[in-house]
């Protein structure tokens, strides 16, 4: 199945009941990576990688005010583990955008922190570009 059609489906209709019961071995979430340390601190299960070229295109380049990381995996199961990773750490579906979709979660001071996640595939690995808004998005008047 696709990567990006895969992850669209589990952030959107998911349950993330059937993931929480999966319980994670201590010692294992201690020695995996993590994506966006002390920021947003996803651990890299086992297969998946952050390659030394994640060849963003321009577009993310480009962008300012985003910090940018990528990950490769073998996993087919890599989108359900973000997925149920990111719902059970008070994420949740925002806007669509071209090319992949968006995750926000709210903030202490009820701004939102947005994550923008673009699925792509190459030869016979799935890897996933990362962008984290370095400032949450704030309604008017709140800070």
């Amino acid at each position: 199945m696709n990567l990006r059609l895969a992850l669209s489906l589990a952030l959107f209709a998911a349950p993330i009941a059937a993931y929480a019961e999966q319980p994670v071995e201590p010692a294992q979430a201690a020695a995996a990576h993590t994506l966006f340390p002390g920021r947003l601190d996803f651990p890299l299960p086992s297969g998946a990688h952050v390659p030394a070229d994640c060849a963003y295109p321009a577009t993310l380049t480009g962008a300012s005010g985003f910090d940018l990381a990528c990950v490769v995996t073998d996993d087919e199961e890599f989108g359900m583990t973000l997925i149920g990773w990111l719902g059970e750490h008070g994420w949740h579906a925002g806007n669509s955008i071209i090319g992949g979709f968006e995750a926000v979660r709210e903030t202490e001071n009820g701004c939102e922190q947005t994550l923008s996640i673009y699925p792509h595939d190459a030869e016979q690995t799935h890897g996933v570009w990362f962008t984290l808004a370095q400032a949450p998005q704030c309604p008017a008047g709140a800070q």
